[in-house]
């Protein structure tokens, strides 16, 4: 049995051959998260990290300010729900719910059109270290190699993965990283968000409000996620696969690659 995905029957063809055989599929699942007895918002996920998911997404949504803010968190998977209950006993919910793009798609509360203060960092990369990261992200995790149709996000200081997540859906993945992080008290301003998700608005949303100032995926951006990039002062990334990539925004942070001298030096 492996975590967050099933084992099924299915026939294979192969020109004129067919055969009964077994394959793993990633798991879905919905979630209702209540908070204080109501329901904020429903989540289509895989079921691994559900506590990490939904301090996250209370993070992202800005329900909570800080971990401390949740005096409880229940993970009722059998009902499908989650229960918090929030130190404090009366919460504004917010009224526009958007559902996001994408497969295992979500739902956000998100106002675009917010600001967030352009992100200042000295964080600073070579192309071929980018390329390292998102190779071994994508080698990385419990469900890589034993199950298709999933997402990976991490968060690196650059030279290292800190955190990382699976899930089917490619915002949940982040949700899940900022989690863990929060769990593990480990910072997250001035870091690299990886991906092998689409980068959408929504998505570029939670990097901001994480302060970070690199976000690199192996799939594209969109084109709405190009401008708040440039106007929140982020470094996007898209199709960084074999020794390629494109930097859309803010390319000043990927620095110049070695020279063989440099290299032998």
């Amino acid at each position: 049995m492996i975590e967050g995905a099933i084992r099924v029957s299915c026939t294979e063809i192969r020109g004129h051959r067919r055969e009964t055989v077994e394959r793993t599929v990633i798991e879905e699942t919905a979630l209702a998260i209540y908070v204080n007895g109501r329901e904020l918002a429903t989540l289509m996920c895989t079921p691994i990290a559900l506590d990490d998911l939904v301090m996250g997404f209370l993070m992202a949504e800005r329900i909570i300010s800080r971990p401390e803010d949740v005096a409880l968190l229940r993970v009722c998977l059998d009902e499908g729900l989650v229960r918090v209950r929030l130190v404090r006993p009366e919460v504004t919910f917010p009224e526009r719910r958007v559902l996001t793009s994408g497969c295992g798609s979500g739902v956000t509360f998100a106002d675009l059109s917010q600001q967030h203060p352009s992100l200042v960092s000295s964080l600073s990369l070579r192309p071929s270290r980018v390329v390292e990261l998102m190779g071994l992200m994508q080698r990385s995790g419990a469900l890589f190699g034993r199950a298709w149709g999933l997402h990976t996000s991490a968060l690196s200081d650059g030279e290292a993965l800190l955190a990382l997540a699976q899930d089917v859906g490619r915002h949940n993945t982040i949700d899940k990283v900022w989690g863990e992080c929060l769990r593990r008290s480990i910072a997250t301003e001035g870091r690299m968000l990886l991906s092998t998700g689409r980068i959408s608005s929504e998505m570029l949303a939670k990097a901001a409000k994480m302060r970070v100032p690199v976000v690199a995926s192996r799939s594209s951006p969109t084109s709405l996620s190009l401008p708040l990039a440039e106007r929140w002062g982020i470094t996007l990334i898209g199709y960084v696969r074999g020794q390629r990539m494109d930097v859309y925004t803010h390319p000043e942070r990927i620095a110049e690659e070695e020279s063989p001298e440099e290299a032998q030096a």
